[in-house]
């Protein structure tokens, strides 16, 4: 495939990408908006989007403030540790080590200061999100696991499925200013644009994200699973997409074309809803409740 034609494969590939992020964007916005009230009923802001009267009083009670913080201080008392038990006297000793092996990564990746913000998001919003890739970089190159808290808002999800892996397709996205694109994609940078319904989504995420600079673009990193009839299985791949350009296309690499980002074709991303709703992976928190 000459540049030409691998051109215009990336091209097309980005329109239908964001094609689809629009689609699941607008099909989850629900969630979002009622994660923004919580947020601002987290904040004592009681009477946001509601008609005020300039005459009257708008009192805030931070009763179910505390109720939440007493819960989450609650959580964290209980904090998990990872148990791998064996499955016979015989994996005794490979179950020590193995379980050994993950608290150690755990505490290396400063796990419980990411699951008390997470646990704090899932209490107000219903749903908290982890995102538990390979990072290569650490430890000097020898990479390791590396377990990320995902603001739930930024991530989108197939609406037709209540489970994350069985979709088509998972979208995360966050922003950055055109000097983070410069830095780290220097051959693409100038090819990168910016058009209105990008920054529209920047525009409405500005609460979460406590940015309002104007030349911000939005990363887009899309997760899509093709099934291979040959394997008789799901190769998982995955793709960054800024302003229109392909940064990273996992279907570029011959061996990632062929076995996937990961081997077991699953999503590197968990969910966790706090009450489960009908039809979908998130569900309420003790505010809606």
């Amino acid at each position: 495939m000459n540049n030409i034609q691998q051109s215009a494969l990336e091209e097309a590939f980005a329109e239908e990408s964001e094609n689809l992020f629009r689609s699941y964007y607008e099909r989850t916005k629900n969630f979002r908006e009622k994660c923004r009230e919580n947020e601002n009923f987290w904040r004592s802001n009681h009477w946001y989007g509601k008609p005020q009267n300039p005459n009257e009083p708008y009192p805030s009670v931070p009763a179910l403030f505390s109720a939440i913080e007493n819960v989450h201080a609650e959580i964290m008392d209980n904090y998990p540790e990872a148990m791998l038990l064996p499955c016979s006297t015989d994996d005794e000793k490979l179950a020590h080590v193995l379980q050994t092996i993950v608290n150690t990564t755990l505490d290396r990746g400063n796990f419980v200061k990411k699951y008390r913000q997470e646990m704090l998001r899932l209490l107000k919003h219903g749903a908290c999100c982890f995102s538990v890739i390979w990072n290569s970089s650490l430890y000097g190159g020898y990479g390791d696991i590396y377990i990320v808290p995902w603001e739930i808002r930024c991530f989108l999800w197939d609406p037709a499925y209540d489970n994350i892996q069985n979709g088509k397709n998972v979208f995360k996205f966050t922003f950055h200013d055109r000097a983070w694109f410069k830095d780290h994609y220097p051959d693409k940078y100038e090819r990168i644009n910016n058009c209105g319904w990008r920054t529209e989504i920047r525009r409405c995420n500005d609460d979460m994200e406590n940015n309002s600079r104007s030349d911000d673009i939005m990363l887009m990193e899309r997760w899509y699973k093709k099934y291979d009839p040959q394997s008789g299985r799901y190769i998982l791949q995955m793709a960054k997409i800024a302003g229109g350009t392909v940064l990273e296309w996992s279907e570029n690499n011959p061996e990632m074309r062929k076995n996937g980002v990961y081997s077991d074709g699953e999503y590197p991303f968990v969910v966790i809803p706090l009450y489960e709703l009908e039809d979908m992976p998130v569900g309420m928190g003790m505010i809606d409740v």
